[in-house]
């Protein structure tokens, strides 16, 4: 099977760390050098990934052939007109529990825990690159038939773990509860000081929690699915 992944967490890492010195830098020439045109030139540079996203992703994106095997799979990486990048096989009976995760509408991801505490994760593209490519879907489905039929014929000790993601999660949970306890704190601290809060400030604070509330509904039914097939 042949697709596409991207190096998503290098791929923030990377834009953050750009970003967070353009405005280090604004922060600089506005407050030291008073100097107008280089202010907008970082703020230009700070946001600009934003406008250039997809351009950006293209320098993360590699070409992966994906093949399952009974006891193992393989994952090779090809860099466009650069060739192979990298190789990779990874054993069943090596990896304790994994995760199918869905973090936007444009890749689905698996991730692997390993006995040995180490975890590697792959990013699949959702958006058809070529003609070649199989669907992501697809190679979820395989990926899962693939740690079931490996499931039925090891140990319990032994069997690989389908975890749910982390806002699927009893952590995640924990996180919105968090989250939504803080913002009831700063109304409330409002109310008692009789500020008036910022609407825009409490508009974004309670959008961001909704979203994080649909975020945990979504997952959690992704996992009841996959929990079903995989009972079935």
């Amino acid at each position: 099977m042949y697709s596409f992944i991207v190096y998503r967490k290098e791929m923030a890492l990377k834009l953050a760390l750009f970003s967070a010195v353009g405005l280090l830098l604004l922060f600089v020439s506005n407050h030291f050098l008073n100097n107008r045109f280089l202010s907008v030139l970082f703020l230009i540079i700070a946001i600009a990934p934003i406008f250039l996203m997809k351009a950006v992703m293209n320098r993360f994106i590699r070409r992966v052939a994906v093949d399952l095997k009974k006891e193992s799979f393989s994952i090779s990486v090809y860099r466009t007109g650069k060739g192979s990048e990298k190789y990779s096989e990874h054993y069943l009976n090596d990896i304790n529990s994994y995760t199918i995760q869905f973090p936007n509408k444009r890749f689905s991801s698996i991730k692997l825990n390993f006995k040995n505490g180490n975890s590697v994760e792959y990013s699949f593209l959702q958006q058809k690159q070529d003609d070649t490519q199989t669907s992501t879907d697809e190679i979820l489905k395989n990926f899962h038939l693939m740690i079931e039929n490996y499931n039925q014929g090891t140990s319990v000790a032994n069997k690989i773990i389908l975890k749910p993601s982390f806002f699927a999660s009893t952590g995640g949970l924990a996180c919105i509860i968090g989250l939504c306890s803080l913002f009831i704190i700063a109304v409330c601290l409002h109310i008692s000081y009789q500020t008036k809060p910022l609407l825009i400030t409490l508009f974004f604070g309670l959008a961001i929690i909704i979203q994080l509330i649909l975020k945990r509904k979504s997952d959690i039914d992704t996992y009841k699915k996959w929990i079903h097939t995989h009972e079935t």
